[in-house]
């Protein structure tokens, strides 16, 4: 039985797609504040089952949040915020924020 070798090239990309790291750093407090809107929370703005994905509470009435007009998605202010200092992307969709 005789195998063969087969030539693969990896990049940067693919390694970050398969281990799920980013190759770029997060965003600047400022350009958070300047470019992602802040609302706040109320029977009207959410759906009453609204949970954060980053610290995995609910959004209750009357908290201040976040939301990326890219993908829609609703966060607290202050979970995103650290999220997005790290990280340049949606937490749940991956999509780039700016």
């Amino acid at each position: 039985m005789q195998m063969s070798a087969v030539e693969t090239s990896i990049s940067n990309d693919d390694f970050s797609d398969i281990f799920d790291i980013e190759t770029s750093s997060g965003l600047s407090q400022d350009c958070i504040k300047r470019i992602l809107p802040i609302c706040n929370f109320n029977d009207t703005t959410c759906y009453s089952d609204t949970s954060c994905t980053v610290c995995l509470q609910k959004i209750k009435n009357g908290q201040v949040g976040r939301w990326l007009p890219k993908c829609k998605h609703i966060f607290h202010v202050e979970c995103i915020d650290g999220w997005l200092m790290r990280h340049p992307s949606c937490p749940i969709c991956r999509t780039h924020v700016s």
